[in-house]
């Protein structure tokens, strides 16, 4: 049995945890498919990967958790079919997480990203030479933490 017919059947049972996780995802426009479809078959907004999303929501909570899905479904980059892989999903919940003001920022954070091509970031994370103990997820939010330094709208304002 598959991830995702578990989960649709937590949501059949009415499993409260789970039906927050569902609302979660749909204020962040996000499709959960309810079997496997092959990455190259998805349509924007849709993913598989319902543990990374678990994870996600457990980790980072439902706040940063819509935010980093708008940064995809809300922004240019919601065009790209095969983006809501795992590395991607928490690369975009660590990079609002640890700084509130970002995920805060609402227009300004979603312009920033209609300026970073992701799937782009995405394969050069996943090819990029890496240590032991380090993911393509943390390179990816390494490299969109950077671009987002250099949005002026982004930066901490000096106290």
């Amino acid at each position: 049995m598959n991830r995702q017919t578990i989960h649709r059947g937590a949501v059949a049972a009415g499993d409260p945890e789970t039906l927050a996780f569902e609302e979660a995802c749909a204020c962040a426009k996000l499709e959960l498919i309810a079997y496997p479809v092959r990455v190259a078959k998805q349509t924007p907004g849709q993913t598989m990967s319902v543990t990374a999303l678990t994870e996600c929501l457990k980790l980072y909570g439902r706040d940063t958790l819509v935010t980093a899905f708008q940064c995809v479904t809300e922004s240019s980059n919601g065009e790209e079919p095969d983006l809501l892989v795992a590395p991607v999903i928490k690369a975009l919940c660590d990079v609002p997480h640890y700084r509130k003001d970002r995920r805060d920022a609402g227009e300004a954070l979603m312009g920033a990203f209609d300026q970073i091509d992701l799937a782009s970031h995405a394969e050069a994370a996943r090819l990029t030479p890496k240590a032991k103990g380090i993911s393509t997820a943390m390179v990816l939010t390494a490299q969109l933490n950077d671009h987002l330094n250099r949005v002026p709208a982004l930066t901490r304002k000096a106290a």
